[in-house]
């Protein structure tokens, strides 16, 4: 029963990695995205290829310069496969950006991160990971059915409601 108890806390503890660094990713926070990345990591996203800290800094500073203005993260299942200290784990995701100038177009990312894991000074941390394309649409926003139902607006910031209600701070918009 032990082995199963520590099984179920390593795939928790695997999934909680992977949404804190889509949270990371979606508020525009570099150093809690790059957190989840190993000290020697790798992380293949397609037009970026480099280190996870890297990367993380890289992703984001390229969506403030070209005017993305919103990302969502939509996680789905997971299989994770633990072996001591590593693990195997592909999560399924949806990602959603919005951009552009007068004409905003939205994008949609169905793909999945394939992800070799590692337990680092007692923390799974993601050591490799392979960003999967399994399809992806682009087209212009024509309208926007909610606008002006004074709904309160996401932020790419810590003035985001999330960072109250999870007591966490932000590390800061990335530099351009």
């Amino acid at each position: 029963m032990e082995a199963v108890l520590r099984e179920m806390v390593d795939h928790y503890l695997i999934d909680k990695l992977v949404r804190e660094y889509s949270h990371g990713c979606d508020r525009l926070d570099e150093v809690r995205m790059a957190a989840a990345y190993a000290q020697d990591s790798f992380d293949d996203h397609g037009r970026y290829r480099s280190s996870g800290q890297q990367f993380a800094h890289d992703v984001l500073a390229h969506q403030v310069a070209n005017g993305v203005h919103m990302c969502s993260h939509h996680l789905g299942q997971s299989l994770v496969k633990i072996d001591g200290d590593t693990a195997g784990a592909e999560t399924y995701f949806i990602a959603t950006l919005q951009s552009g100038g007068e004409q905003q177009v939205l994008t949609h990312l169905g793909g999945r991160f394939v992800d070799e894991l590692v337990r680092e000074d007692g923390q799974w941390k993601v050591k490799h990971r392979i960003c999967v394309r399994d399809w992806s649409s682009s087209a212009p926003i024509l309208m926007d059915y909610l606008d002006g139902w004074n709904m309160v607006q996401g932020q790419r910031s810590g003035d985001d409601p999330s960072f109250k209600v999870l007591g966490i701070e932000h590390s800061g918009v990335p530099a351009k």
